[in-house]
């Protein structure tokens, strides 16, 4: 039997950039539900932080923290009575502490300010991401991804210095909407891969990938899924961060954010065609 599994990036993408939040894309929500489609969240966000959206809406899958840092899965969920506060985790990136110390020493090295978010204030942290300050301290519980700030100028230049810099460390770097982000060599499609792997040990169906997003750290996403799909970004009426010239395979959704994606989500699950 074939099935659609859905994976996707929230900031930006199933949530607004302004305020968070994901009420364009109830109706895809709501048939994604009846469906019974499995809805990943592949995000820089952590644990904590995606623990309480899953809550908000109503989402009970496992998923992909901090860029694909580490994966949760409910306890039981795959052959069980599933346990929403009860988590096995799988570990794919480095230890924050490390991570930390090394962006610390790439600062000192180049001669760059750079300011990752463990070294920020909470009001530092609200003015960059918008969050409330009741959401802080869930922001601060990384475990395998810094996302930082450049304060020098930053010119193409200076990125390529970083990147070379942190690739002879066997580190990467990745820029999203808000921040740049310091990690192992890990990325969000070598844990959608893992994790897939896991869906396929425990399921005879044949699994129908799809993946949303809209920056740069989805691309390794998008080339793990069978489908993938890019949001605009705003301001309205809207642009994407990708050119179809460079990324052929990508579909192009109409709409910013959650409007986007809950017409492009809708299209494929909703049509028989894409099955």
């Amino acid at each position: 039997m074939k099935r659609y599994i859905i994976f996707t990036d929230l900031d930006g993408t199933l949530l607004d950039m302004r305020d968070y939040s994901a009420d364009a894309a109830i109706p895809a929500l709501r048939e994604i539900k009846e469906r019974n489609i499995p809805l990943i969240f592949a995000t820089s966000k952590t644990a904590a932080e995606i623990k309480e959206y899953s809550l908000k809406l109503s989402v009970n899958h496992p998923f992909i923290c901090e860029n694909g840092g580490g994966i949760y899965i409910p306890e039981g969920y795959f052959g069980g009575e599933v346990d929403s506060e009860q988590f096995e985790v799988i570990p794919l990136g480095l230890e924050y502490s490390y991570l930390r110390a090394e962006l610390k020493s790439a600062a000192e090295d180049l001669n760059l300010e750079l300011q990752g978010m463990g070294d920020m204030t909470d009001d530092e942290i609200i003015g960059f991401t918008g969050i409330t300050e009741a959401e802080v301290p869930l922001a601060r519980t990384r475990e395998f991804d810094e996302p930082f700030v450049i304060k020098s100028e930053v010119t193409e230049a200076t990125i390529k210095k970083l990147e070379t810099y942190f690739r002879n460390k066997k580190l990467e770097i990745l820029k999203g909407n808000r921040f740049y982000h310091l990690m192992g060599n890990i990325n969000k499609g070598k844990a959608v891969k893992a994790l897939m792997e896991r869906f396929e040990e425990n399921s005879k169906d044949e699994w129908i990938t799809i993946g949303l997003g809209d920056s740069p750290n989805d691309i390794a996403m998008f080339e793990n899924v069978n489908v993938a799909i890019a949001v605009m970004k705003p301001p309205p009426p809207g642009h994407y961060d990708f050119d179809e010239k460079d990324f052929p395979y990508l579909n192009f959704a109409e709409g910013i954010g959650p409007q986007g994606w809950n017409k492009a989500v809708l299209e494929i699950i909703t049509n028989p065609q894409h099955r």
